[in-house]
């Protein structure tokens, strides 16, 4: 069973960092966005539950560990569309 749990643990990684690459919050090269973002996965991982814990969990990585100020409308809506995406995976 440590196996399959493994595997599905994989891919979830693997959905949310494909996301976060896309998303690119920071702006990095495209050929470096996947390596870039794979120190947030499991941080991310273990705030999924809710669309409120991911949105708090998204707004601290945003802001204090890639220094972002996310506190236009625009930064707002970029980081619910991400939550909405984010629950689907």
């Amino acid at each position: 069973m440590g196996i399959f749990t493994n595997k599905r643990n994989m891919g979830k990684s693997n959905k949310i960092n494909d996301f976060l690459a896309k998303w690119n919050p920071i702006g990095v090269p495209e050929e470096i966005a996947k390596d870039e973002y794979i120190n947030y996965i499991d941080i991310i991982k273990s705030n999924v539950h809710t669309k409120d814990e991911l949105r708090k969990c998204l707004i601290w990585l945003l802001e204090e560990r890639m220094g972002l100020d996310v506190s236009s409308p625009e930064s707002i809506s970029d980081i619910e569309k991400a939550c909405d995406e984010l629950m689907e995976r």
